[in-house]
């Protein structure tokens, strides 16, 4: 065969390299690379002739025995390639799930509905949805994960940077208790965080908004006491 491409030292110095994961897998020998000149153009011939009645069958018996050989290598490459899978598919299964599938993380959120009352500062303010239209205020007074995985506080943070940052999902009535909720309401959501920003609510408290005191009711026989007196 001849070639026009004239190899430089780089190309023989990775040849091996190259030749390497060929040379594992059939086990052929490779000699008299070092040699290939790199000043000119080559010329690489290769024969599996042999002339003599003898000659071919002494090749033939000394080829079946190599054949044989090699076969051997052969099986228990495949072989262990085959163990090496087993122990690779093993090690994925007895590995530990998930931490988002197996051990969802678990939060509870507290704060105030639109709006905090006066002298409560939330730690942040985001947009949630409930259900699938409405979209509120909440200002978020804590938040924490109850579960395994990421502090609270950094749920908060990666959640707050998007619009909404949670959509808040789950039995159709406590999505309806949430929605219906008077602005100022003091909320306390427990639920799982899916992908997608998802809380899937299992419990959603809300404690209606603190009206003012009521004045005091004057009775009928104190109202009637300055008039005796006169």
């Amino acid at each position: 065969m001849a070639s026009g491409h004239r190899a430089t030292a780089e190309d023989l110095a990775v040849a091996p390299a190259r030749l390497e994961p060929w040379r594992r897998l059939i086990l052929p020998v490779f000699r008299g690379v070092e040699h290939v000149p790199v000043d000119r153009p080559f010329l690489l011939v290769g024969s599996h002739l042999r002339m003599g009645r003898a000659r071919r069958a002494a090749d033939g018996a000394r080829m079946s025995r190599i054949a044989e050989n090699r076969r051997w290598p052969a099986h228990r490459a495949v072989g262990a390639i085959l163990v090496v899978i087993a122990c690779a598919v093993s090690g994925v299964l007895s590995r530990p799930a998930d931490a988002r599938v197996r051990q969802p993380i678990t939060l509870r959120i507290e704060g105030f509905l639109d709006a905090a009352p006066e002298g409560v500062r939330p730690q942040r303010k985001i947009q949630v949805r409930i259900g699938r239209d409405e979209t509120r205020t909440l200002a978020v007074t804590r938040l924490t994960n109850q579960g395994a995985g990421p502090h609270g506080q950094t749920i908060l943070g990666d959640a707050a940077r998007y619009r909404p940052a949670f959509r808040l999902v789950g039995d159709e009535a406590l999505v309806a208790k949430l929605a219906g909720a008077p602005q100022g309401a003091r909320v306390t959501l427990t639920g799982n965080l899916s992908s997608g920003r998802n809380v899937l609510l299992t419990i959603a408290d809300v404690e209606p908004v603190a009206g003012p005191s009521p004045a005091p009711v004057a009775s009928p026989d104190a109202a009637a006491s300055p008039g005796a007196g006169g």
